[in-house]
């Protein structure tokens, strides 16, 4: 009997945190202006010549 209970209690528990969760991220999304949103430009940069600048730099 106490084992059912504690699963009903813990089932209630994680479902009502991620219930909240969800509403939360939600409404964090709408929150953050869009332009925020999109992805963040990446250099266009050859690894073979940052490592290089990297090894130069340090000597």
């Amino acid at each position: 009997m106490l084992e059912w209970v504690l699963e009903w209690v813990l089932e209630w528990v994680l479902e009502w945190v991620l219930e909240w969760a969800l509403e939360w991220a939600l409404a964090a999304r709408w929150a953050v202006p869009q332009a925020l949103l999109q992805p963040l430009p990446v250099p266009q940069h050859n690894l073979a010549e940052v490592l290089l600048s990297l090894h130069r730099m340090s000597q």
